[in-house]
């Protein structure tokens, strides 16, 4: 059975890697794995299931803002009002600090380009991804207390090693999402035409962060699994 188990990470690590590159695929195997990390969890530990949780709606989240957005700008307004609450969720923090920083070029921008009337670049989905990733960083480290507060007659609820790691991807995430943002501002305001490293890298750097995501759960949900079925 431990062999099969390992067989079967092995597997769905060789489909991650073989579809570098490839966000279709990329992308709904890591939704693949966190669902069912998150069903698998929520009878042997509900505290990975819990961030598992979290995890999964955020990226859900992201699926669906950008399905909605690829052919208008009509959701502009509803990204900027929800990274800004992120930000103020965040205020304390120096991601929050940073965040706002970039937030307030960004929208110095849009306010520019509209009464120019020029056509800008549509910064507004990474403005979305931003807050997204600061509200997960929020409330993976606040997951227990969260849980503790209003869940406490179901589990005792507790800190666990996943709820650090994914504060790490949240980060890094939104380091490279911010970076995007301000080469964009170089380039549209400040007429830096060759300012183009990250919107190059991008996508690959994206995939590689969004890699040590799928290690993360893959390695939490295979010890759990692990825990419960191989000891006595």
């Amino acid at each position: 059975m431990q062999t099969k188990l390992s067989f079967l990470v092995l597997c769905v690590a060789f489909c991650f890697t073989w579809f570098f590159g490839e966000p279709l695929y990329f992308d709904r195997i890591l939704f693949a794995i966190l669902i069912a990390t998150t069903v698998l969890s929520f009878k042997w530990d509900k505290n990975l299931f819990a961030i598992s949780l979290v995890v999964l709606c955020e990226l859900a989240l992201e699926e669906i803002f950008w399905l909605f957005s690829r052919d208008n700008n009509w959701l502009l307004l509803p990204a900027y009002a929800y990274c800004l609450l992120a930000i103020y969720i965040n205020r304390r923090e120096l991601s929050g600090k940073l965040a706002f920083m970039v937030f307030a070029l960004s929208l110095c921008a849009e306010i520019y380009w509209l009464l120019a009337d020029k056509q800008g670049p549509r910064i507004f989905f990474y403005i979305f991804i931003c807050g997204n990733l600061l509200l997960l960083k929020h409330y993976a480290f606040m997951r227990p207390h969260i849980c503790n507060r209003n869940f406490k007659q179901y589990h005792h609820w507790k800190w666990i090693k996943t709820d650090g790691q994914v504060e790490d991807y949240a980060m890094l995430h939104l380091g490279l999402n911010l970076a995007m943002i301000s080469e964009y501002l170089l380039r549209h305001i400040a007429g830096m035409n060759n300012a183009l490293y990250v919107y190059h890298g991008y996508s690959y750097l994206s995939h590689v962060i969004n890699g040590f995501l799928f290690l993360i759960i893959a390695i939490a949900l295979t010890n759990t699994i692990k825990s419960k079925l191989f000891t006595a």
